[in-house]
């Protein structure tokens, strides 16, 4: 497994949008749908699992947007904790965030989540993005 520092990340994707006009949107989109079948990897069925998935305000956390979306369409019991303001998203993560609002995925606001350790311990898995 390679690991890459945040640094890396910012390069690689800028190079992929700028040297091969690869969008922001199929880079989002790509990185979601690595991360939901890693999942269906490890865990096979996902009908009626339980995940909680933590979406920060950047990139990362519009990742979790779509991985979120996947899990959700495919039978998964999702629930969203932002840990941000949402009004931050930009571009493709904010289209991400109006997808999930819209397909009625339960999103909840960590600040005034009250019940988060319950939550964490009844998933079947916990997405950090």
């Amino acid at each position: 497994m390679k690991l890459s520092t945040m640094e890396q990340i910012h390069s690689l994707d800028k190079n992929a949008i700028k040297k091969y006009a690869i969008e922001d949107k199929l880079l989002m989109e790509n990185a979601g749908n690595a991360v939901y079948f890693i999942i269906l990897k490890h865990m096979g069925n996902i009908k009626g699992k339980k995940f909680i998935v933590f979406a920060g305000p950047g990139n990362n956390g519009g990742d979790a947007l779509v991985v979120s979306r996947k899990l959700f369409s495919n039978g998964g019991e999702v629930e969203i904790i932002l840990m941000g303001d949402p009004e931050k998203y930009r571009d493709s993560s904010k289209m991400n965030y109006n997808i999930i609002q819209n397909i009625g995925i339960p999103i909840k606001n960590f600040e005034e989540y009250k019940d988060i350790l319950s939550s964490i311990k009844n998933a079947d898995a916990v997405i950090d993005g």
